[in-house]
């Protein structure tokens, strides 16, 4: 699923519960494409920065304009 991870989803980190409820939500704002396929994601937690995960590393959510 992570491939087909595009700006402005909501995503989790992949190791948590899927429960509803999660530690941490971010949005998705920048794909470097690159070998590695980074993500930059606007977590909750970081109080405005940008944190830069690797594709396996994060979740889809919610799909940007679902429903």
């Amino acid at each position: 699923m992570e491939s087909h991870v595009k700006i402005g989803d909501l995503v989790k980190f992949k190791d948590e519960v899927n429960d509803g409820t999660y530690a941490a939500r971010g949005l998705v704002v920048e794909i470097k494409d690159s070998i590695d396929r980074n993500y930059g994601v606007l977590w909750d937690f970081l109080r405005g920065e940008v944190g830069w995960q690797y594709c396996c590393e994060i979740e889809v959510i919610s799909k940007r304009g679902a429903k």
